[in-house]
């Protein structure tokens, strides 16, 4: 239940200091887009982005690419071509996904990274774990 409670309140925490947050009478699409749907940390990911979305009155709609890489920057890529308003990526390969990424920055759509650091700063934002700082910290 505590790991619930953090995705949740990750979710929120995304949607309520993202750019495209609005309210119901301006509603975006938000995409998702997770790495898959068996591990429980990112099934609390889609349960709090979900409930964060119907807070904000924002759309949510979430891609499982069930493991598959290359599924990522196709989802992306059709998520540039709906002009969705903000995609939050969990990516399996960050080098992989960013070209897709990149064409996010291009088209205007800002684009949340959980977990992974996508190179080279065209995600708009990152939240995840300072694992150099942790290991210092363990050290």
């Amino acid at each position: 239940m505590k790991s619930a409670m953090k995705g949740i309140a990750l979710a929120t925490m995304l949607f309520a200091a993202a750019p495209w947050s609005g309210t119901a009478a301006s509603a975006g699409t938000i995409a998702l887009v997770t790495i898959n749907q068996q591990a429980l940390f990112f099934n609390q990911i889609d349960d709090g982005a979900q409930k964060a979305a119907d807070a904000a009155g924002e759309k949510l709609v979430i891609f499982n690419a069930n493991n598959v890489a290359s599924a990522q920057n196709s989802a992306i890529e059709d998520y540039i071509t709906q002009k969705v308003d903000g995609i939050v990526l969990v990516a399996i390969d960050v080098n992989g996904v960013k070209p897709a990424i990149t064409a996010a920055k291009k088209a205007g759509i800002p684009v949340v990274a959980i977990d992974a650091r996508i190179p080279d700063g065209d995600s708009a934002a990152f939240i995840g774990v300072d694992n150099k700082g942790a290991g210092e910290q363990i050290g």
